[in-house]
């Protein structure tokens, strides 16, 4: 059972409640999120600086193609107001310095680790534990691990294709391995399969944020974000209040899911479109549509799925 900050017998078993892979938008707010409800949090980065997508990519006339009020969080009314953009579009300079400035006034630097990479994300069945290795061969645990490694962060080289390893490449990076020993490359060799692009059946407590499955690179990321890290926080809590010890999507609504997913995109063109949305740009990359299309019916989604008791999800104490 995990407790509250500061009270008896909390979680000693392991080194902090949550470990998040990824210090970008959906990094940083999932921080900032559970830090505020009392839950021990670390951030993993590989960079030497906070800001996932708009760290890694630098290249000239990089902006963003989304309005510059819309691209910003919305969960702080005082943040909206303290910050002024200096152009409709922002340049890739202007929203790293706005990252920069959201991580100082929330004082987000001291639980984060820079040049961290993690290079192993194991789940420790026995002691319900996320055990995570970094390529300097540091290990760390805890009750859940939240992937917020970005769905544009992993460029791809251009060879025949150009353009990111979308949406997997750099969780596919990571050698993650849930129940049993089960790889998510052997999981995933055939495409990835998520629950609501959320959660991934036999790997328990492991959450990712804006993952395969879910609208993501379809919308306006920064909504997003925030409605799958709120979805995260609540979550968390929901096990925290109730004793549970883990969460992890069942098998069949997992497979309902991906069916639903691919339904929804075959009425369209986009699965006949050679693009990154299909990982068709990487060699040897499944040809498989990821993100969801809609978002307001994907938050309803989410929010019944909550209604009713996390359908579709096995939680256990």
């Amino acid at each position: 059972m995990l407790e509250r900050t500061g009270d008896a017998g909390a979680a000693s078993a392991a080194d902090c409640d949550v470990l998040v892979v990824g210090a970008g938008f959906a990094g940083l707010y999932m921080l900032h999120a559970l830090r505020g409800m009392g839950f021990r949090v670390r951030v993993l980065e590989a960079g030497s600086g906070i800001g996932g997508t708009w760290f890694w990519n630098r290249y000239p006339g990089a902006r963003c193609d989304v309005e510059s009020m819309e691209y910003s969080y919305q969960f702080s009314p005082e943040l909206q107001q303290d910050w002024a953009w200096s152009e409709r579009y922002a340049t890739q300079p202007e929203i790293l310095r706005y990252i920069e400035h959201v991580a100082a006034r929330f004082d987000l630097m001291r639980d984060i680790a820079l040049d961290t990479p993690v290079r192993a994300a194991h789940f420790d069945e026995a002691a319900a534990l996320w055990r995570l290795e970094t390529a300097t061969g540091r290990q760390l645990s805890a009750r859940f691990c939240v992937m917020a490694t970005g769905c544009l962060s992993s460029p791809n080289t251009p060879q025949l294709a150009t353009g990111f390893d979308a949406m997997t490449g750099a969780l596919s990076k990571i050698d993650v391995r849930g129940r049993g020993g089960l790889t998510l490359a052997a999981k995933w060799v055939e495409g990835p399969r998520t629950y609501l692009g959320l959660q991934i059946a036999g790997f328990p407590n492991l959450f990712t944020v804006t993952g395969p499955g879910s609208p993501s690179v379809l919308t306006n990321m920064l909504p997003s974000i925030e409605q799958h890290v709120a979805w995260i926080a609540a979550c968390i809590d929901h096990l925290r209040e109730r004793a549970l010890k883990t969460i992890e999507a069942a098998p069949a609504a997992e497979a309902a899911w991906v069916e639903h997913v691919n339904a929804v995109a075959g009425g369209t063109l986009y699965p006949h479109c050679s693009s990154w949305y299909l990982g068709a740009n990487v060699p040897g990359k499944p040809r498989v549509f990821m993100p969801y299309i809609g978002f307001p019916p994907y938050v309803a989604k989410c929010e019944e799925v909550v209604a009713r008791g996390y359908e579709g999800f096995v939680l256990a104490a």
